[in-house]
């Protein structure tokens, strides 16, 4: 009973991290060209959504508007009367905790899009001290210094970048002409946001490193404003080995079995529909086979639906206090296409009292073409096998 209660209190989180691609290496990089487009729009992301975020915009005069993001981190701006160049801030939650990232913006783009996400945050890293993104955001006396702003800089550094990640831009299906600041993109993990959850930001030093589940078990780093040379001859660069094969397919199907788990766990726990829901949620996500294995005794499908209604009607009930990684299993593969083992982390909390955190494994498989909860996972019970893969959701 031990593992079907951790199932019970599960929460994937599929997130985010942390990409929105860049300029081509083989050209220019568009920052942006005139516009007398009177509003703006983008996408606010680390991977997965960046939703509810505050999203401010400044003009070089100091003039702000502000706006906040949906569900799909998506924000419309009125920027009617404002000057470019514009910085843009974005304040929100990821995995609970308060993030902070910035974009720089030229000139108003045709597209009339303004992304902001770690990536854009990184390239604005590039500027020297006095110009720094916060800086520039904080102070009316630097923001008179945005028209200073060396935005060339942002161009190559999108390049070099572009150049670091040429493999993962052609396994992903991604043209090196897409901007990290104008080009419109959704977090929906594909294409250009699959490359989002394969990315890692440090807050503190401002690289951008490839996550070892989506670089051959190895992390290594992708852009380092910090040692960022301008002039650095882009065929000299290193490239990046390629991804494992069939990352792409992987990432999308990884999420299509979360947003299984998580249509029971939000439907058997928000209250609504008594126990009957609680049947109906689980009839729905659990394989017809499912069987759970708690090291002591076998629990059957119908078991464990009959012990999720009991529990209800008693009075149990889910608090979500924090949402936490998803994760490859260090050993899963692409290839395997029918299973998906995934990692997660249990967080309960009745009545009122201390939240409890416990690692813990799932395993998918497909039936009818749709991913069902098959049992937990043993592969995937160590806490070590937790926060190696990608993320899926804030």
């Amino acid at each position: 009973m031990k593992l079907l209660l951790t199932l019970r209190w599960a929460v994937l989180c599929v997130s985010a991290a942390l990409f929105a691609a860049c300029g081509g290496s083989d050209g220019d990089t568009n920052i942006g060209t005139s516009s007398s487009s009177s509003s703006l729009s983008g996408t606010v992301a680390t991977g997965a959504p960046m939703k509810s975020a505050e999203v401010t915009i400044k003009d070089r005069n100091g003039k702000s508007t502000t706006a906040k993001t949906g569900d799909a981190g998506k924000y419309t701006a009125d920027i009617t009367g404002m000057t470019p160049p514009l910085i843009a801030k974005a304040v929100g939650k990821v995995k609970g905790a308060d993030k902070t990232y910035y974009a720089l913006l030229q000139s108003l783009a045709s597209s009339g899009v303004l992304n902001i996400s770690p990536v854009t945050d990184a390239m604005a890293q590039t500027q020297p001290d006095g110009k720094k993104p916060n800086q520039l955001f904080d102070s009316p006396t630097n923001m008179q210094q945005m028209t200073e702003v060396d935005f060339e800089k942002l161009v190559k550094a999108q390049q070099q970048l572009a150049k670091a990640l040429k493999n993962f831009y052609a396994a992903m299906g991604v043209d090196t002409s897409f901007d990290v600041t104008s080009s419109p993109f959704d977090a929906d993990h594909e294409g250009m946001d699959a490359l989002l959850d394969c990315l890692e930001y440090d807050d503190s030093t401002k690289k951008l490193s490839v996550k070892s589940s989506c670089n051959n078990g190895a992390e290594q780093d992708a852009f380092d404003p910090g040692s960022f040379d301008p002039n650095a001859d882009l065929d000299g660069l290193t490239e990046l080995p390629a991804p494992p094969a069939g990352l792409q397919d992987f990432i999308s199907e990884s999420v299509k079995a979360v947003d299984t788990l998580m249509a029971a766990l939000n439907l058997a726990t928000n209250g609504e529909g008594g126990g009957i829901a609680v049947s109906t949620a689980f009839n729905a996500a659990l394989a017809s086979d499912y069987l759970e294995d708690d090291g002591d005794t076998n629990t059957s499908r119908s078991g464990f639906i009959s012990d999720w209604v009991d529990s209800y009607n008693n009075g149990l009930r889910l608090e979500i206090v924090l949402n936490y990684v998803a994760g490859f299993v260090n050993d899963e593969t692409a290839a395997d296409d029918d299973t998906l083992d995934m990692c997660a982390t249990a967080i309960r909390t009745e009545n009122g009292g201390t939240p409890g955190f416990s690692p813990m494994g799932i395993s998918f498989k497909k039936q009818s073409g749709a991913w069902k909860i098959a049992t937990p996972s043993a592969s995937v019970q160590a806490a070590s096998a937790c926060g190696k893969g990608f993320d899926i959701d804030e």
